[in-house]
C-alpha cells in the first residue's frame, strides 16, 4: 500500500498529537499495553499507523479520557462497532 505525502503527514501530526496528549497525562504505552496484556512494541505500532488494532486504539483514548473517534476518525464513523 503506498501512501501519499499528504496521507504521511497526517499520520506523522496525529503521533506527535497522541504522544503529547500521553506525555501531559502521564501516561505511558508500557502501562497501556501492561493492561492490556500486550507488548510496549504492539501499542507503539499501533499508535504511529503500522498495525491495526481498535481494540489498542480504544483503549489508547480510554486512557486520555477521550472519545477514540477524536484521534482516528477514520476508523470510528458512525459508532462502528467492529473488533
Amino acid at each position: 500500500m503506498s501512501y501519499s505525502n499528504e496521507q504521511i503527514d497526517i499520520k506523522k501530526r496525529r503521533r506527535r498529537k497522541i504522544r503529547a496528549m500521553l506525555v501531559e497525562e502521564g501516561i505511558t504505552l508500557a502501562s497501556i499495553a501492561r493492561q492490556m496484556g500486550l507488548t510496549k512494541s504492539t501499542v507503539c505500532d499501533v499508535v504511529t499507523g503500522g498495525r491495526q488494532s481498535r481494540r489498542v486504539k480504544r483503549a489508547v483514548a480510554e486512557a486520555l479520557k477521550v472519545n477514540p473517534k477524536t484521534l482516528w476518525p477514520e476508523d470510528f464513523q458512525n459508532n462502528q462497532r467492529a473488533a
